[in-house]
């Protein structure tokens, strides 16, 4: 039985989004072997749930600190609202001298910081200093907290692939298929995707769109363009219609402009599916160019649209680059990998 108790603060598992998708990961998969159990803080259905989701974790926090000996608290954070309930919380934590593992996965934390006025700015780099560990997405993460945060108290652990595929399974597909899943909008690079469509200028090509965000923006530009029976827009589907979505599809495309490590990568990655996205956040320690996938500049909509023609020119990208794909799931960022990653930190945490 493990000495430590951890306890994964963040959304509830039924809100949409990486975070929570980590967090299920982590429940579903760790929560024995590590000791865990969730403290849910948002659920972002509405106001009035949001702020009694967040009270019940204040009590819930405070109640455990007072009754659970070697607990850990895992406050798994984007920015703005975000870090300041969790920072209040991790504060709770720290007046009860509990341990406190920050895990930051806001896409855009760097410009959080800097765009804050100087007191506040101040507040958050003592804060980040002030936590027991400091866990980021990726390596490019890890150099610009570096700035403010000493390299010994920062881990880098990637978000996991909750399903990896043992073997690669080929498509068939007449078209090529492709797909884009998250919050839809500008930072996602939704816009540049739907005018690299219009440009290519191919009926050979198919793209479903599911997630939310400006779902309506989004079906009203696909319907000016006259895109409407090439391009679909869907809202979020459940993991295992998802599942299959990632088997049937040839191409995931997420040209953002502001990543952490996103979890559609890792997903479509581990059902053998090559890449086109960004040079932003993590995303290039998973997708390598001219590997298993490319890699371009954000708004760059004319590199993208060239991107995507490679594909529909040699079909036999898609299978070789699949496998990589696959294969590189399958050696950095395997669950059983992460879980021992995170094991040790806690262990750190205390001297037993």
């Amino acid at each position: 039985m493990s000495r430590f108790k951890v306890f994964i603060v963040g959304p509830s598992l039924k809100t949409q989004g990486g975070i929570s998708s980590v967090n299920r990961v982590y429940i579903e998969n760790f929560k024995d072997e590590l000791n865990m159990k969730l403290i849910s803080s948002y659920y972002g259905k509405s106001r009035l749930v949001d702020v009694l989701y967040f009270i019940n974790s204040i009590v819930s926090v405070l109640f455990y600190c007072l009754t659970t000996k070697n607990a850990i608290f895992h406050l798994t954070s984007a920015s703005r609202g975000s870090f300041l309930r969790k920072s209040m919380l991790a504060r709770i934590c720290k007046v009860f001298n509990k341990k406190v593992v920050f895990h930051i996965h806001g896409a855009e934390f760097d410009k959080f910081i800097e765009s804050s006025g100087e007191k506040k700015k101040r507040s958050i780099i003592e804060f980040l200093k002030s936590v027991d560990k400091l866990i980021v997405l990726s390596e490019a993460w890890k150099s610009y907290f570096a700035k403010y945060v000493k390299p010994e108290c920062m881990e880098v652990i990637s978000n996991p692939c909750p399903f990896i595929s043992e073997k690669y399974n080929g498509r068939k597909n007449k078209k090529l298929q492709m797909l884009f899943v998250g919050r839809m909008g500008q930072r996602k690079g939704t816009y540049d995707l739907i005018e690299a469509i219009r440009k290519l200028g191919s009926d050979k090509v198919q793209l479903q769109l599911f997630g939310d965000g400006d779902v309506i923006k989004v079906q009203e530009m696909v319907a000016q363009y006259g895109l409407d029976e090439i391009i679909s827009v869907n809202g979020w589907v459940s993991h295992e219609q998802l599942l299959k979505l990632y088997d049937s599809t040839d191409l995931l495309l997420l040209p953002s402009y502001a990543e952490g490590l996103p979890m559609a990568i890792l997903e479509a990655m581990g059902r053998g599916l090559p890449i086109i996205s960004t040079n932003v956040g993590g995303i290039p320690e998973a997708v390598i160019h001219e590997y298993n996938g490319y890699i371009i500049n954000p708004g760059d909509v004319e590199d993208l649209k060239n991107k995507i023609e490679l594909f529909l020119k040699d079909a036999d990208l898609i299978k070789i680059m699949g496998i990589r794909s696959l294969e590189l799931s399958k050696e950095k960022f395997a669950i059983d990998s992460i879980k021992d990653k995170l094991k040790l930190i806690y262990k750190g945490l205390y001297s037993f």
